[in-house]
């Protein structure tokens, strides 16, 4: 019995070795890049050590991954259906937007003891968007490096940022062959007009095409051909413009200039110009009614023969004209006065215009004063404790019957009353009214003077007027 209990326990110890093994060895595993970018595809690896079958079930960020290939249900067994290590399945997503997304995997899988293990495992891939290249900078430099040609006489000397040449040559030389090359390597020119050179004019264009296939740039050569340089000779001796500066200075070679700015007032230059041959003929063409911006005036030379021509261009800014305001100042006349009055009637014309003017103001000035002086005449009456006196002779009349009458009854008042303390202001008051008397007297004596005199003014007033 003791030997048959060890037993058991033995076999119980080998059970649980054997199935511990068993589940730990059976595993899956999900691999994929770390990071991707959007719009690129990334693909997902689902393995299993150890196994014989699987259960598993695929889920994914579909607002971040797009599955392309594979399936999300996969159901299997070994080929041996024993314990293998074996790639489950392969998953291929498509990025859409940038950001953290992830690919899940739950299920069951077993090993040939058929004890099924649960598993759960997550992938997580970083999404980013990509990198923009840099902008490829396409040229627009359309501008010639080298610029010559198989016959000597080509002037002025070359500059990229001259476009205007002229060569002389022999009625002989049926063509010229023209040597360029570009600043920018990317940039192409054509020339035409070389071949098949005829008697008299000829124009030569190399036509410049930068890389940006949109900036061009024209270089012209004006070939004359002739076997008598007199008689073709189509160049200018001067060049003068008054008061204007030539940008560069004035060269028989050099046919374009630059002027400084023009007030806006000016409408017309004064451009003096004579050709080497005085049998040329002068045309100055473009020299008048000028916008605001750039003007070009055009000084054209024609040979004596009349088959060769040659121009000179001034390239001229004008500027707007400034707005001035002016200040006007009006006077208002009589209609009645045609010439303008000097010396003193101006004078006192001026002040009569003031007064007709101001009439109202100088009416109500002159009252508010005449008031406020009565105002104070009166106030200095009351001060001094009288009141106003009418000085009319009806008045001055009964002042001095009360004057009398004062007069006669003051006597008695004396006598009676010489005691009491009261009779010394009686006596005060009558002395004041005796002297107010005399001072009435006189004023209206000078009232009737003022009166009298006054009166005279206005007769004589009536009389003048």
């Amino acid at each position: 019995m003791k030997k048959f209990k060890v037993y058991s326990i033995f076999m119980l110890i080998a059970f649980l070795i054997v199935t511990s093994t068993s589940l730990n060895a059976a595993s899956t595993n999900i691999t994929g890049s770390a990071s991707v970018k959007t719009g690129e595809k990334v693909t997902v690896t689902i393995s299993g050590s150890q196994i014989a079958v699987w259960d598993i079930n695929v889920t994914y960020d579909n607002a971040k991954l797009e599955l392309v290939s594979g399936k999300t249900k996969i159901v299997a067994t070994s080929d041996s259906g024993k314990n293998e290590n074996v790639t489950i399945a392969t998953l291929v997503f498509k990025t859409k937007i940038a950001g953290s997304a992830s690919v899940s995997i739950d299920g069951s899988i077993s090993g040939e003891d058929k004890v099924k293990l649960a598993i759960s495992k997550k992938y997580t891939t970083n999404i980013t968007d990509p990198v923009a290249p840099p902008p490829v900078t396409v040229s627009s430099n359309a501008n010639l490096k080298r610029l010559s040609v198989n016959v000597e006489g080509l002037s002025p000397a070359f500059s990229k940022n001259r476009t205007a040449y002229s060569l002389n040559v022999n009625e002989n030389i049926n063509s010229i062959t023209v040597r360029a090359s570009t600043e920018d390597e990317g940039a192409t020119f054509y020339v035409s007009g070389n071949k098949n050179l005829v008697v008299g004019n000829n124009t030569v264009n190399i036509v410049v095409t930068a890389a940006d296939k949109k900036t061009k740039k024209t270089y012209r050569i004006n070939v004359v051909k002739s076997n008598n340089p007199e008689l073709s000779d189509a160049t200018l001796q001067s060049l003068v413009v008054e008061d204007i500066s030539l940008t560069p200075e004035f060269d028989t070679n050099v046919i374009e200039y630059l002027c400084n700015d023009i007030e806006g007032n000016i409408s017309k230059l004064n451009i003096t110009a004579y050709a080497k041959n005085e049998k040329a003929k002068v045309e100055i063409l473009g020299n008048e009614n000028f916008k605001v911006g750039e003007n070009i005036i055009t000084i054209k030379v024609t040979s004596e023969s009349g088959l060769v021509t040659k121009e000179y261009f001034l390239k001229i800014n004008k500027k707007e004209t400034p707005i001035i305001e002016k200040e006007v100042e009006i006077y208002e006349e009589s209609n009645s006065i045609k010439s303008e009055p000097a010396g003193i009637v101006k004078f006192f014309k001026s002040i009569g215009s003031f007064l007709k003017r101001h009439l109202l103001v100088i009416i109500l000035s002159t009252i508010c004063i005449f008031e406020f002086i009565v105002i104070v005449f009166l106030l200095l009456f009351i001060k001094n404790g009288n009141t106003p006196i009418n000085p009319s002779k009806k008045n001055r009349k009964s002042n001095e019957d009360d004057l009398d009458i004062i007069d006669c009854v003051l006597p008695n008042t004396r006598r009676r009353n010489l005691s009491n303390m009261d009779d010394v202001s009686n006596i005060t008051n009558i002395k004041d009214i005796k002297s107010n008397k005399e001072e009435i007297l006189e004023s209206d004596d000078k009232f009737s003077e003022q009166d009298k005199l006054q009166k005279e003014i206005e007769e004589e007033i009536e009389k003048n007027f």
